[in-house]
């Protein structure tokens, strides 16, 4: 795109639904102080644990995941409806 149209240089790049942030437009790495914070909180293993009860959830290929973000596609007949709600309630058929 910027071959095409005068685009400015970012100043940063944020990618990966917000866990990634790349700073000069050069770096082939995430920011680490970034990375950092988002570790304080992270749990991956229970967050694998909670969507595995969840039939309606599958994960999203390799490709899509991250160090800080764990892709998943919901079937076809959730697809409409809102996967998270504010109040962090899932609106998701448990598996029986």
């Amino acid at each position: 795109m910027r071959t095409h149209k005068r685009l400015l240089d970012p100043d940063a790049l944020v990618a990966s639904v917000g866990t990634e942030i790349y700073f000069d437009g050069i770096e082939k790495t995430p920011d680490l102080a970034w990375s950092e914070k988002l570790s304080e909180a992270w749990n991956r293993e229970a967050i694998v644990a909670t969507a595995a009860h969840f039939a309606d959830l599958f994960r999203q290929p390799e490709s899509e995941q991250g160090d800080f973000k764990i892709g998943y596609f919901c079937t076809r007949e959730r697809a409409g409806l809102h996967i998270l709600y504010p109040s962090g309630n899932l609106c998701l058929r448990k598996k029986d």
